[in-house]
Formats: structure tokens, C-alpha cells, sequence
């Protein structure tokens, strides 16, 4: 195996507060209708800092504590990214707060700073991260990126969907879960959704930042379907094509640095001793090994083919189609429960009205990749009409109902080189190819350059068309229970795995995919080799992106199954207090007098944190906030 293939994360640990609160006691406090809180938001508690803890101590908490369960070297770090929107100052970053984790090993040498836009910050980081050690400037070492956040709101309607939580991910190369290159899609907006212009709590407008989410989550996902179809319809022979996977023009240089992961870990996890590490000579020849014969390698993949979502070889100029069923499972950021269902569900709708395209002509002949994923989402149909015959029902009078005027895709567009306009309905993306030997090309590209222009062009039809039909239909109430309905048994086995925290903890902010992806990882752990994962980030203001993490077999600590041991996150859960909703209404009342507060020390003891947690000793006159570990 190349010794940079593969990069992605290859520990997590994760950190929640030891108290919460009951939503079903909340909303008796509250004197909000039974299931406001339990069935309306889909949540079962809510976890909250007390004065003692803020984001700083839990990002000091679990980024100390992911060191030490994976014995991590500090000096082995070289990069430090945090995503957060809580930051306690607004100039000195949380990153340099971590820092006096790494001042007893002397490693100042860690790049990296933090990463703010509201619940999208850690998704950031982690891009950075895996940039970072995909580059030259890459110098051998692990990268770490903390999303750490507390969710609080004024007294009213959106106080219940607040919460708390840290997450932190080690980031390198022979990750169990790889980062899939070429398959993430963003959507950036200026948008006053949710912001926080001053004071503690945010300023919210929810139906917008409801609406601002779902539409999103539709052009994120229509954009990484169509970015992977395009990447089986390139001839990956040539790897210069700009939609060919990526290769190095040449070997990057790595810097001599005496604390480079090793890219043949084998690690006992039961060791007493660090093996994470390993000494370069002083000609940093091991170093400079590690990048060789990248180039070659990734040259071979190149050739072999790009299709990752199917792990084959594609054929030239064929573009297989993509939908949910080519992904195991699915995480999502989590305001609350019950918008992560509406969020799959609308996928599902997306997938169903491309499914509805007219086939148009028939080529004489299909790839085995087109034959095999129509069979598939044949069968799925089938099967899935058969046991909910009623539900299948309901979902298309739902739909028939909603696109009265949008039964099939009808856009007209207009090439480029034509005058005359041409339906899509008569071709959907994935049979494009096989009809371009019946259209004129022009003369001054190359054919299989004009074959992905035109593909290009069709995609962007599709997406303009997909867009129109879905905002008809974005307040929907009949279309979105059918929708839910229709997809609960699909939802069930893809996103509630990974939905164990963000019920019982909340809303965490930058921290909330990252707890999606542990709790994920508790539920199914080896189970997740070749598996490939579909994650959705939301920011609000707003900044969104979707990826796909594919699990990989791997030897020694980082095996899954040794991360799902890890992180445990079920037992702690069950370790936490619960207060009542009288007590948490009064620690709000704590936390606003200690917003921006100077000599303030902390009226909640110590005593009630779990061992190996950061809290706040106190803040003097100047501001400086200090802290300390419980033994």
C-alpha cells in the first residue's frame, strides 16, 4: 500500500457534559403540549454546561483525552485545526488554548488556527486537515481537528434545541475511514438565518433557517450525484483530464521532521508504551520515503479507473447513475432529531423524481455497471412496494399531487453550438454517451471533451429543473409524511445508527456530524469496511457540504473495531446526572452572568465532573481564564 494513499481519520473520541435534562420533564416546565420537545423535535434529552465548563475546557478535555486513549505523542502533531462558533474571545483562538496541552513535550510547531462559521467549522477543519497532509507541505506528522460548542437561546420556543458536546478527530494517512476525493459538493449563501452579533444568545429566524437547511442539503446532494456520474464517464486513461482523480505532478518534498507517522503502525492498544512515533535520520531519508513512488502509484489508479462508488474500473464514457443505494449510511448535522428524518426523506424524494425522467431511446447495449444499477434500484422498488403497498400508494398521490405540472423533467436546453434547443427528457445523464455518435460535434474539441461539455450542460438542466420542482414543494406537509413514511425502513438501517448522541446531547453545534460519525461508529465498527458513508454539514449564514467517507481494513490501534471500543460513547451516557429543568433554567441564569464577566470564579464545584476533564478555575480582572484537569 503507498504509504499517502488513503488519508482520512483515523481515531475519534468525543466529549459531553455529565448533566442534562429531560425533554419530556421540559416540557411540563415548560407547559409546551406533550411531545412538543420529544416527538416534535424527536429529542430525548438535552445536555448543558454548567458555569464550570465552557468550550475552551471541552475542547482541552477531549483533545487531551483522544491523545491519551490512542497514546499519541505530542510532538507527533503538526496540525491543529478547531471549528467552533463559541469562541470565549474574539482574537485569541481556542488552537492557542490547546496549546498548553503541548508545552510540557515543547512542540510549538503545529499549524493551524480556528475555523468559524456557525455549525460548519469542523467541517472546514477536517478539509484543511486532509489538504494539509495530502500536500508537499506536508511534514510527516498527524493532524487533529476539535469541533467543540455549547447551543444555548434565550427563554422560549427554541431553548429546547440547544446542547453541548466536543469531538476530535486524528487525521493521517492508512485511515480506517478515507475522505473519498473528488465526491464533496458545497453551497455558499449570504443569508441572516442565524447569527450572534452580540450578547450570549444567537439571533434566529427559524422557518428561514429550516428552509435555508433543506435547500442546502438538495444542492449539495444533486452536485455530488453529478460530480460522481461525470467521474465515471471520464476515460481515466488519460489522468490529465481535469474531472480525472488527482496525481502529483512529481514526488513532494516532505520536511525532515524526527516525529513522522509511520506507515506501517502496528499498534497494540493494551501497550503501556508509545509506538506512534518513530526517530529519521538526520539525512530524513525515511522521510523522504514515504512520498516515493506516489506518483507511479497514483498514476496506476488513475489508469485503472475512477469509480469509487462502485469499485470498478469504469468503462469509458459511461456514466453510471448515482443515488442513496450506493451509500451504506448516512449522517447528517442535527439542530434536532426530527430534522435529520425530513432531511433523508428529502433526499429520497430527490432520488425519485430523477428515477421518473423519461428513458428515452434505448441504446443497443448497456455496460454491466448500468445494468447492474438499474436492476438494483428495480428491485429495491419492488421490494419496497410490495411490503408498504399502501405507503407506496400514498407516496405517489403525494407526488402526482405536489407536480401536477412536473410529472417528468421537460426543460428545454440550448447547446452551445446549436440553435435549436434539446429536451433532457430524452436523455438522463447516465445514457448520454452512448447516443453522442448520432450528434454533431464541433470540430475544435476533442470528442471525449465534448461528449463530458455536453454531460456538463445536461446536469446543470437537471439541477435548474430538480431545484424548480422541489421549492414547489418545500412547505408540503402531505408530500413530506409520505416522503417520511415511504423511507422508514431505509432510515432506520442508514441514519439512526448514527443518531445515538445528537438525541440524547442535542444540538452541538460544529461538533454535531462529528458525533453523528461516533455514534456510527459504536453502533456498527468493523461492520464499516467498505462501507461508504454520506455526511451533510450546515452552517447557517450560510456554509454546507456534503463528502463520503468509504471504511477501510486496517491493522493495528486504528482498526475499527478498536475505535468502537473507544469511544464508547453508550456507557458514558448512561454515567451522566440528570437535573431538572428548574436547575437547568438556573444555570442559563449563571451562564448570562458570567458571559464577559471579569473575576469570576465559577459557583459549580469540580467535584461533580467526571475524572480526566478541563474545567475553568477561574477569570481575573484582565479577562485571562485559567484551568485545570480533575485527577
Amino acid at each position: 500500500m503507498d504509504a499517502v494513499s488513503n488519508i482520512g481519520i483515523l481515531a475519534v473520541e468525543a466529549y459531553f457534559p455529565s448533566q442534562f435534562v429531560d425533554q419530556a420533564e421540559l416540557e411540563k416546565h415548560d407547559n409546551a403540549s406533550a411531545g412538543k420537545y420529544t416527538i416534535g423535535l424527536g429529542q430525548t434529552s438535552m445536555a448543558f454546561f454548567k458555569d464550570q465548563e465552557n468550550v475552551v475546557s471541552a475542547a482541552m478535555t477531549v483533545t487531551q483525552n483522544l491523545m491519551d486513549k490512542y497514546q499519541i505523542d505530542p510532538r507527533s502533531i503538526g496540525r491543529l485545526e478547531v471549528g467552533t462558533e463559541s469562541s470565549i474571545d474574539k482574537s485569541k483562538s481556542i488552537k492557542t488554548f490547546l496549546m498548553a496541552l503541548f508545552a510540557d513535550s515543547g512542540n510549538t510547531d503545529i499549524e493551524g488556527v480556528d475555523n468559524v462559521n456557525a455549525c460548519y467549522g469542523g467541517t472546514a477543519g477536517l478539509y484543511n486537515a486532509i489538504n494539509w497532509v495530502e500536500s508537499r507541505a506536508w511534514d510527516g506528522r498527524y493532524a487533529m481537528v476539535v469541533a467543540s460548542d455549547e447551543a444555548v437561546y434565550a427563554e422560549g420556543p427554541a431553548r429546547p434545541s440547544g446542547g453541548a458536546g466536543a469531538v476530535a478527530f486524528l487525521v493521517g494517512p492508512n485511515a480506517p475511514l478515507v475522505l473519498e476525493r473528488g465526491l464533496t459538493s458545497c453551497h455558499m449563501q449570504h443569508v441572516y438565518d442565524f447569527y450572534k452579533p452580540a450578547g450570549l444568545y444567537p439571533k434566529v429566524d427559524g422557518p428561514l433557517s429550516l428552509k435555508c437547511y433543506m435547500r442546502a442539503l438538495e444542492t449539495c446532494y444533486i452536485r455530488l450525484c453529478h460530480k460522481a456520474e461525470l467521474r465515471t464517464a471520464v476515460n481515466t486513461a488519460n489522468p490529465r483530464h481535469p474531472h480525472a482523480p488527482h496525481v502529483p505532478s512529481e514526488s513532494p518534498h516532505v520536511q525532515p521532521n524526527p516525529y513522522v507517522v509511520s506507515p506501517q503502525l502496528e499498534c497494540d492498544p493494551n501497550s503501556s508504551t508509545s509506538d506512534l512515533i518513530f526517530p529519521l535520520s538526520p539525512d530524513s531519508s525515511h522521510a523522504q520515503s514515504l512520498h516515493a513512488d506516489a506518483q507511479p502509484a497514483a498514476a496506476s489508479a488513475a489508469a485503472a479507473g475512477a469509480a469509487s462508488l462502485t469499485d470498478e474500473a469504469a468503462a469509458p464514457h459511461a456514466a453510471q447513475e448515482v443515488d442513496l443505494s450506493d451509500f451504506n449510511y448516512c449522517c447528517f448535522h442535527s439542530p434536532f432529531h426530527k430534522l435529520v428524518r425530513k432531511a433523508f426523506a428529502r433526499l429520497c424524494h430527490i432520488d425519485k423524481l430523477r428515477q421518473q425522467r423519461p428513458a428515452g431511446p434505448q441504446p443497443a447495449e448497456h455496460s454491466p455497471s448500468t445494468h447492474a444499477s438499474e436492476s438494483r434500484c428495480t428491485a429495491e422498488a419492488e421490494t419496497q412496494q410490495a411490503a408498504h403497498p399502501q405507503e407506496a400508494q400514498a407516496h405517489q398521490d403525494a407526488l402526482q399531487q405536489a407536480h401536477p405540472q412536473h410529472t417528468h423533467f421537460q426543460p428545454q436546453l440550448q447547446h452551445p453550438h446549436k440553435q435549436h434547443s434539446s429536451p433532457i427528457s430524452h436523455s438522463s445523464p447516465h445514457q448520454l454517451h452512448q447516443q453522442q455518435g448520432h450528434q454533431q460535434q464541433a470540430p475544435d474539441l476533442p470528442q471525449q471533451q465534448q461528449q463530458l461539455q455536453r454531460l456538463h450542460q445536461l446536469q446543470e438542466a437537471e439541477a435548474a429543473e430538480l431545484h424548480k420542482q422541489l421549492a414547489d414543494t418545500l412547505s408540503n406537509r402531505a408530500l413530506e409524511k409520505a416522503m417520511a413514511n415511504k423511507s422508514a425502513a431505509q432510515f432506520e438501517a442508514k441514519v439512526q445508527p448514527g443518531c445515538l448522541a445528537g438525541q440524547a446531547l442535542g444540538n452541538m453545534y460544529s461538533a454535531s456530524l462529528g458525533m453523528a460519525l461516533a455514534s456510527l461508529i459504536e453502533a456498527k465498527g468493523a461492520d464499516l469496511e467498505g462501507s461508504k458513508i454520506l455526511m451533510f454539514s450546515y452552517g447557517s449564514g450560510l456554509a454546507a457540504g456534503m463528502f463520503v467517507l468509504k471504511g477501510k481494513a486496517v491493522p493495528g490501534a486504528f482498526a475499527l473495531h478498536h475505535l468502537q471500543n473507544k469511544v464508547d460513547l453508550q456507557d458514558r451516557l448512561q454515567q451522566r446526572s440528570k437535573s431538572s429543568p428548574e436547575e437547568f433554567a438556573e444555570t442559563m441564569h449563571v451562564l448570562e452572568k458570567r458571559f464577559q464577566a471579569a473575576e469570576y470564579h465559577p459557583v459549580s464545584s469540580a467535584a461533580t465532573l467526571h475524572s480526566h476533564t478541563y474545567y475553568l478555575k477561574s477569570i481575573d480582572h484582565a479577562y485571562r481564564s485559567s484551568y485545570s484537569r480533575v485527577d
